[in-house]
């Protein structure tokens, strides 16, 4: 079974998704790393390289290539909830919160390991960098599919 049937097959069913039942779902994926592999695409408009592996009305699921030193820019998901999953590599997940002043604040940053998730309930401001010397791959499923998404300046965002 390729990636995209897994993941038709897996969320066939799903009416309501919350970032716990994708989180459960993506952890029951076995072998995220060779499934992954004919998904990666090299950067090209970003510093990441983005696929699109699933899309319909109610979610889709998007495979991330972050080549080491890369970073995505601070943002949101709008109004979506997701979960990813590493594949590959290893990530660094920063995690920002606006402050009373209207300045936006590092809050958090934990390093993710293949296998291990990174739950994003809306309006988790965050980004995700390789500070690793290999690439690293994850694979993000977002519910209802990505729409209006914000992008944030941040004083440490070339950390």
């Amino acid at each position: 079974m390729d990636l995209r049937e897994w993941i038709s097959a897996r969320f066939q069913e799903e009416k309501t998704f919350t970032v716990e039942r994708i989180r459960s779902a993506l952890k029951d994926l076995q072998d995220a790393a060779a499934l992954t592999q004919p998904h990666i695409e090299p950067p090209g408009r970003y510093p990441y390289g983005r696929a699109v592996v699933y899309a319909d009305d109610r979610f889709e699921a998007i495979v991330i290539h972050l080549p080491p030193g890369a970073a995505t820019a601070v943002h949101d998901h709008g109004a979506s909830v997701g979960c990813a999953i590493v594949a590959e590599g290893r990530l660094t997940n920063v995690l920002y919160r606006c402050g009373d002043d209207g300045r936006l604040k590092r809050t958090w940053a934990e390093a993710i390991s293949p296998g291990e998730c990174m739950p994003s309930p809306a309006g988790v401001i965050h980004r995700m960098r390789n500070d690793g010397e290999t690439r690293a791959v994850s694979l993000h499923v977002y519910a209802p599919p990505l729409g209006a998404m914000n992008r944030y300046e941040s004083a440490d965002e070339q950390e």
